[in-house]
């Protein structure tokens, strides 16, 4: 079976540099374009990666609804191995507010952000 990503980076440029990461290692590769979509998505999949802007489509703010639903849908397969996630953001607040939620989440501005990503799409 494939191996499949949802990946919801609203940078253009980066998500079309992780997109070809993910394609070259051989996933099946889901990419909303909203919040909505994000969670519709995740609620419908069961993906093996989940990858993203914790504040997706909301850049600068501290709005990360969405990508706490989708933590919750995933988190019980992500917390017994079989699935992997991983957010980031250069927003403190948001950051901070993730990780009070248990989301994985990074800074990525931090100098590990983008080594943490490539591990993450090599190593499923």
């Amino acid at each position: 079976m494939a191996k499949s990503a949802l990946v919801a980076i609203t940078d253009e440029a980066l998500r079309k540099s992780f997109i070809m990461r993910f394609a070259d290692a051989g996933y099946i590769i889901d990419t909303p374009k909203t919040p909505e979509e994000l969670v519709a998505m995740a609620q419908k999949e069961r993906y093996n990666t989940y990858l993203g802007d914790i504040n997706f489509q909301r850049p600068n703010t501290t709005q990360i609804e969405p990508f706490y639903q989708v933590w919750l849908l995933a988190k019980e397969r992500v917390e017994s191995g079989k699935a992997k996630f991983l957010t980031f953001t250069s927003n403190f607040e948001a950051e901070m507010e993730g990780t009070r939620l248990g989301i994985p989440v990074v800074n990525k501005l931090s100098r590990n952000a983008l080594d943490r990503v490539i591990a993450l799409i090599d190593n499923q």
